[in-house]
């Protein structure tokens, strides 16, 4: 018998282990094979931190700059730091006209933050937008892209 013990690193760590009765050759590339199915498989979340805003431009100054390749199933999160300079909220993220969802739904608030979940038929790019209101109290936008990687 042999056991495999792996970890699969992403946006989330996924630990465990499996055994196969046979450990010829031919079932050892059997075995690799799953476990790189299943590391592509793993969904990963994608954290953005929002730390300011520009009120002359509507920028937002964010992880990544809000830009990212994502696959279905990943977990896409947008978090507002405490602090962050020149922004009174977060007030809503969602798909700009014309873009394609890809999104389960959309994205939902928590407090001060975003959260959504790339659907699991989506392809192509989002082009999103964020809305927020600048320390003023002006109504400000944001248009970043997410990109679905081919799986």
């Amino acid at each position: 018998m042999m056991t495999i013990t792996f970890t699969i690193t992403g946006g989330n760590n996924i630990t465990g282990s499996f055994s196969f009765l046979n450990s010829g050759e031919a079932e050892a590339e059997q075995n690799h094979a799953l476990v790189q199915e299943m590391a592509l498989s793993a969904a990963a979340t994608h954290i953005f931190t929002i730390t300011a805003g520009n009120s002359s431009t509507g920028d937002l100054t964010l992880t990544k700059s809000g830009n990212d390749d994502v696959a279905p199933g990943d977990t896409v999160q947008w978090n507002l730091q405490a602090g962050a300079t020149n922004i009174q909220s977060i007030d809503n993220i969602h798909e700009k006209a014309g873009s394609t969802n890809i999104f389960v739904g959309e994205p939902t608030k928590s407090g001060n933050n975003f959260s959504g979940t790339i659907s699991n038929s989506a392809t192509g790019s989002e082009t999103y937008f964020i809305a927020w209101t600048d320390a003023s109290g002006n109504s400000q936008t944001f248009d970043p892209r997410l990109t679905v990687s081919a799986t």
